[in-house]
Order: C-alpha cells, then structure tokens, then sequence
C-alpha cells in the first residue's frame, strides 16, 4: 500500500521537501488500476481503516520517506491463543448452522400491537431512540456483514450434544460455547412463542428428549433431525433460485410469489391500550383479514376484506389474478 502510495504521488508531480507542513498544501488523489476514488474506498479495498493506518501511510509518503513506520499497535497486541483443530471443526460447524439453518427474523422487543392516536408523539420518539441504538460502530465486531440471526427455540447444550451425534471431533462444552462467544455472538435463539415452529422439528426434539435412557437410539434420532435439517436448507436453496429468476428482469419466464395472512386480531378497531385489559375481553371490535402477497421482481400488494370473508383456495386466486400481480 505504502508503494501504491508513492507511486500515485510521483504520477501527480508531487515532490517531497522537507519543510514542516509542505505534505499538507498537496492533495493526493487516490485511484486503483487508473479508477479514481475516496479515500475510504481505498482503505477499504486493501482491508484497512482510514485512521490512523491509511493516514499515517500518507504522511510518511508525503514526507519523502522509502519505507513506512512500524506500526506499534500490532507489537504492543498480545498474541491469541492457540487454536486446536477441535476449534476449528467446531467453528466449521457453527458456521454451517449460520448459514443454513439460522434466519434473519424481523425481531424488536419493543413493539406492541396496540396503540391509539395519542401514542404516536411516544412511538416517534421510541424509534428514533432504536434508530440511534443501532448504529453500526466501528469498533464493534457485530457490523452489516454478520447480522444477526436465529436458530429455532433450543439451547447451547442441546446444540453440543447435536454436534456430538454427528461423529465430530471430541470436545469438551466449555470450548464450544467459548468459541461460539468469540465467534458466533450474533447468532442467537429465538423464542418458541414469537414465531411459529416447525412440526418435524418439534417431533424429533421431544423424541429425543425422551429417549435419554437409550443413547443409542437418542443419537439415531438426532442424525434424523440433521437429515431434516438438510431437506430444509435444500429447500430454501431451491426457493433462493426461483427467486433469482423471478428477479432477473421482465424477460424471465419464472414468476415466484409468496402469500400470507395474519390473524385477524392485528387489524381490531378501535385501537387503544384500555382493550388490553380483561373488562374488554367480551368486547366485539371490527375486525379484517389482512393478506400480502409478494411477487418477487413484480410487486408487493396487500388485501385487506372483511372478517366474514371465507379464507379459501378461490380467494387466493381471486386475490392473485385480480389483485394486478400480472399487470
């Protein structure tokens, strides 16, 4: 980087002196392979930050110098620990369970289904509070490229011994929850009550959990699970290629949607706090079914119809041709 440096100040006529401050009426202009760009660019496709490394690199190119400063921070920074390959499958491991099995769920705890017209000025104030929360900081490893994501309801112990079944390399527990901390922080579990859960995958947790006094069918039963897990990811690979399709542009002859509703309590009117409580639970409100329809590439429509609506086979035909998912 220092040489690309050099060479980018030599093309733009710079000379070096050696008077103090005459590195800072020059301006350099960063470019790779003749493309002109930022400074941050430039840091971020050779993989530094832009202060102070990127910085001082310039300032030592603008100083005339043939080689740059050591960089004391990397001397100063105790060495890591020795990782053995147990380590290493282990992360392997958790690394497939990220990218298969985990999802990214629209999760935020502070939400509440129920809220009048009074409760904007709060709710204003309470998303520009998350909005200020979830700002990406440069020193947390937690950054966009590893968002978080959720394994179905579970625990870590369930996990190992999951990993155990498999025939991996021995490992004590604390080493995998170790590496998960350091490594896998932003993979969580999510709650068995936010989200609907899979009824093969229910299936073979509670025969597993019942099978503890037989150890030999338990692990039968969670190489089934594994193998129900991988249909799974197979599944979604298939989704994740139709969609693509569907994405490419109007000369595609693939056309991928998908179509749900939510219960008919999130569209209750009136809307208020005092309806949560049990005086109410008698209460007749209004209520309407709420359908999305997603064309990938297309557009996103929603329906809304009354609560006396049959929810059929036909209304979804209705809502798909009629709603101008074709037009």
């Amino acid at each position: 980087v220092f040489t690309q440096l050099r060479d980018l100040a030599i093309q733009q006529n710079f000379k070096a002196d050696d008077q103090e401050g005459s590195d800072k009426a020059f301006k350099l202009h960063f470019a790779l392979q003749d493309v002109p760009m930022c400074r941050g660019a430039f840091a971020r496709l050779h993989l530094m930050g832009v202060s102070p490394r990127l910085t001082s690199l310039q300032k030592n190119v603008m100083q005339g110098k043939r080689l740059p400063d050591v960089d004391v921070r990397y001397l100063k920074k105790s060495k890591g620990k020795q990782r053995s390959s147990k380590s290493g499958e282990v992360f392997s491991y958790l690394q497939s369970l990220y990218e298969s099995v985990a999802e990214t769920l629209p999760e935020n705890d502070n939400t509440r289904e129920d809220f009048d017209d009074s409760d904007k000025e709060e709710v204003k104030q309470s998303n520009d509070i998350i909005l200020l929360h979830s700002k990406p900081d440069s020193s947390d490893p937690l950054t966009q490229e590893d968002r978080v994501r959720y394994l179905p309801p579970g625990s870590m112990f369930e996990t190992y011994k999951q990993y155990l079944a498999l025939k991996n390399t021995y490992c004590c527990f604390t080493t995998f929850v170790a590496i998960w901390r350091d490594h896998f922080s932003h993979m969580l579990f999510r709650q068995s009550q936010q989200h609907a859960v899979c009824a093969v995958c229910t299936q073979h947790k509670l025969l597993i959990k019942c099978l503890s006094h037989n150890l030999k069918a338990q692990n039968k039963q969670r190489c089934l699970y594994e193998r129900h897990l991988a249909a799974q990811y197979e599944d979604r690979q298939l989704y994740w290629r139709v969609r693509g399709r569907s994405r490419s542009g109007p000369d595609s002859q693939t056309l991928s949607l998908i179509i749900d509703s939510v219960d008919q309590q999130k569209c209750s009117w009136p809307r208020a706090r005092a309806f949560k409580s049990k005086q109410f639970d008698a209460f007749q409100r209004p209520r309407l079914h709420v359908t999305a329809c997603l064309a990938h590439g297309y557009s996103a429509l929603i329906f809304l119809s009354h609560s006396d609506v049959s929810q059929c086979g036909s209304t979804t035909v209705e809502e798909i041709l009629g709603g101008g998912v074709f037009r």
